[in-house]
């Protein structure tokens, strides 16, 4: 993860990854979210293996309460335990 400091307004996340044997179902996925646990944006979905793919998403940040912003890569998890990943997940660049 990675903590940004955006000034209100619009943008968009733009990333290249790929999947490797990841079993989860729901797969992984970046998401951009404020403090308080509200997600701003989050890309498509990768799992299973896949070819270099170009995700994005289109975020507001706010004009008040999201000061701050996380970028996570998360595992789309339904349960505590689905995030046990044992494959692999790439990305280049953001």
């Amino acid at each position: 993860s990675q903590v940004l400091f955006l000034a209100p307004g619009d943008y968009r996340l733009a990333v290249k990854g790929k999947a490797e044997g990841v079993d989860n179902e729901r797969g992984f996925w970046w998401q951009v979210s404020c403090p308080d646990g509200t997600v701003l944006g989050a890309t498509d979905r990768l799992s299973g293996t896949t070819p270099w793919a170009e995700l994005d998403a289109d975020f507001r940040v706010p004009a008040t309460g999201c000061t701050t912003q996380t970028l996570r890569l998360s595992l789309a998890a339904r349960v505590p335990i689905d995030p046990e990943m044992r494959q692999s997940c790439w990305r280049f660049s953001i």
